[in-house]
Formats: structure tokens, C-alpha cells, sequence
């Protein structure tokens, strides 16, 4: 259990861009990947008996992109807004790994991607952004080369790959 906690973590890189319509409300896009990995040595046993050594890895890769729509609330008094973003659209899924040989699982779905955000003013059009993130999804099926082999899998119902995450930020913002 412990392989699969350390895949919950990782990095990632997000950029949005959004044109506000009245000063408080935006649309616009929103994109972000993330990315993780993790490796240990295995063995599988065999019906017949054999065992096999070898490699688990997972380099894993999720991509949101979506249109948005942005909410910015300057308090009284305050040059620091707080903003709302929030998205519905693609969210892929890409791990280049090992079970012992060489496996690629890709997939994609619909995703919901909501960020919360603190805006520090730094100058005239530049803030400090501190944000923090949710990205919804899971994966009913993907596409699994393994030995060759090219199959699309199913997951059964409960059984979906989860690629949900907490995000949290800090990055620059341009805007007025």
C-alpha cells in the first residue's frame, strides 16, 4: 500500500488565462499537469510454480485542460482579491511503467478542476497567487500495452482509476 500512497504525490505545473467581462467575473482556460512516479523490486509467482524478478515502476502523467469561468472578490479597503476558477473538461491519463516488462496504460475522461486563490498585489499588474486546488476524475476504462499486446480495459463498477488530487500553489499572476 505504501508503492501506491507515494503516487498521490508529485508536482505539477498549471497556467491559467482569463478575460474578466465586469472586473469581478472572467472566462477563460485553465490547464494543468501532474506528474509522479515510484519504483520497487517485485517477483511474480506463477500458476506452474515460476517466479519471476523485477521492476514495478509507475511514471504517471495527468493532463486538465478546460474552458473556465473565474470569480474575484477584492475586500473593502484591499488591493488583494480572493478568486474562484473553475473548469469542466479533459483530463488524460498517461503511465509509462514497468510490471517486470515494459507496460503503457493511457485513458481520458471528463474532469472538474476548482481552484481557490489569494492574491497579493506585488506591483501596478503583478500579484503573488496562493492557491489551492481540487481536480475530480476517474478512469472506466483505458487503453494497456503489455508484451505487445494492445487492449482496452474496462474497470469494474468501485473499482475505477482514481486520478483525483490536492493541489497547492504558489505561482505569479498578471493582471489589474
Amino acid at each position: 500500500k505504501s508503492y501506491y500512497k507515494e503516487l498521490k504525490t508529485g508536482y505539477h505545473f498549471s497556467g491559467d488565462v482569463f478575460y474578466y467581462l465586469h472586473g469581478e467575473f472572467g472566462l477563460g482556460l485553465m490547464c494543468s499537469n501532474f506528474r509522479t512516479s515510484n519504483s520497487a523490486e517485485i517477483y511474480i509467482e506463477y500458476p506452474n510454480g515460476a517466479i519471476r524478478t523485477g521492476l514495478l515502476n509507475d511514471n504517471i502523467s495527468t493532463l486538465f485542460i478546460g474552458p473556465a469561468v473565474s470569480a474575484q472578490f477584492l475586500p473593502t479597503g484591499s488591493s488583494n482579491p480572493f478568486v474562484i476558477n473553475a473548469s469542466l473538461g479533459y483530463f488524460g491519463y498517461d503511465n509509462d511503467g514497468y510490471l517486470i516488462d515494459p507496460i503503457k496504460m493511457t485513458g481520458s475522461t471528463v474532469g472538474l478542476a476548482i481552484d481557490f486563490g489569494y492574491n497579493i498585489k506585488l506591483d501596478k499588474n503583478l500579484f503573488l497567487s496562493l492557491d489551492m486546488g481540487f481536480v475530480f476524475g476517474s478512469l472506466s476504462e483505458a487503453d494497456i500495452e503489455y508484451n505487445g499486446v494492445k487492449e482496452r480495459v474496462k474497470f469494474p463498477e468501485g473499482q475505477q482509476e482514481n486520478m483525483s488530487r490536492f493541489d497547492v500553489s504558489i505561482g505569479l499572476r498578471f493582471g489589474k
